[in-house]
């Protein structure tokens, strides 16, 4: 959970900057979220022709 957590606010700290930054904190994090790595992505996740999504 806390690895999700770390993702997405990485991956809105574009949109969001300064609340992403508040939440970066909270998380624990020392140093701010511009210095985070994006994440990488995973080869095995896209080797599926279709994915079903309940919305």
């Amino acid at each position: 959970m806390r690895e999700a957590a770390e993702t997405v606010t990485v991956l809105l700290s574009l949109v969001a900057p300064s609340t992403v930054g508040e939440i970066w904190e909270q998380l624990g994090q020392q140093s701010s979220v511009t210095q985070a790595s994006w994440p990488e992505v995973d080869p095995a996740l896209l080797e599926r022709d279709a994915v079903t999504a309940v919305v």
